[in-house]
C-alpha cells in the first residue's frame, strides 16, 4: 500500500481497472514479487462486487491450486476491460487529428492512445509518419519536408514550427499601418 497499491472495487470505466493492474505491476515488479503472491495480493485487493467475481470465476476451477496470475490477469482484462473498450480507443488513434490542440496536447494524446494501435506504430517511421499525418495544415508541410525518423526529433521540430507560426502571426498583429 505504501507503493500506491489500491483497493479495486469495479469502477465502470475501464481506465481505471487498467491503470489499477499497471501500478499493481509495476509495484510487483519493484518488489520482485513471486507469481503465486503477485496472485494473492491481487485477490485481497479486489473488494465488493469484484471480489464477488473473483469468488464466482474461482469456483469454475476445481482445483484452486492452478490458479495463476496469468489466468487472473486474463480473466480480469476480459471482464473489467473488454475488447469492445480498445476497439473503440484504436478507433479513436487512428481518427486522431491534431484540430484546435496545440502541439503538445496533441502530443500527449497521441502517445495515450498509440498504446491501443501498437502494431501500427511499432517502428519508429511508422510513428513519425502516424503524428505527421494528424498535424494541421499550416504545420504538417513544414515538417514533413524533413523527413524525420526519430519521433522525439520531430516532435521537437514540430514545436519549433508551431511556435513559429505563432509569433509570425504574432508580429504580423502588431503591425500598424
Amino acid at each position: 500500500m505504501k507503493l500506491g497499491a489500491k483497493f479495486f472495487m469495479g469502477m465502470s470505466n475501464p481506465v481505471d481497472a487498467e491503470l489499477w493492474m499497471k501500478t499493481l505491476e509495476s509495484i510487483f515488479d519493484v518488489i520482485e514479487c513471486s507469481e503465486n503472491k503477485k496472485l494473492r495480493i491481487a485477490v485481497f485487493l479486489l473488494k465488493g462486487k469484484v471480489a464477488d467475481w473473483w469468488i464466482s470465476f474461482q469456483s469454475r476451477y476445481p482445483d484452486p491450486s492452478i490458479m495463476t496470475w496469468t489466468i487472473f490477469k486474463e480473466a480480469f482484462y476480459e471482464t473489467y476491460y473488454p475488447p469492445f473498450y480498445l476497439d473503440a480507443k484504436q478507433n479513436e488513434f487512428l481518427r486522431l487529428v491534431q484540430g484546435s490542440m496545440s502541439v503538445a496536447e496533441y502530443h500527449v494524446k497521441f502517445v495515450e492512445l498509440s498504446k491501443y494501435a501498437s502494431a501500427l506504430v511499432a517502428e519508429e517511421r511508422d510513428r513519425c509518419r502516424r503524428f505527421e499525418q494528424g498535424l494541421r495544415v499550416e504545420i504538417w508541410p513544414m515538417v514533413i519536408a524533413h523527413g524525420h525518423q526519430n519521433f522525439g526529433m520531430l516532435v521537437e521540430a514540430t514545436l519549433r514550427v508551431e511556435t513559429s507560426i505563432r509569433e509570425g502571426s504574432n508580429q504580423g498583429a502588431q503591425v500598424t499601418f
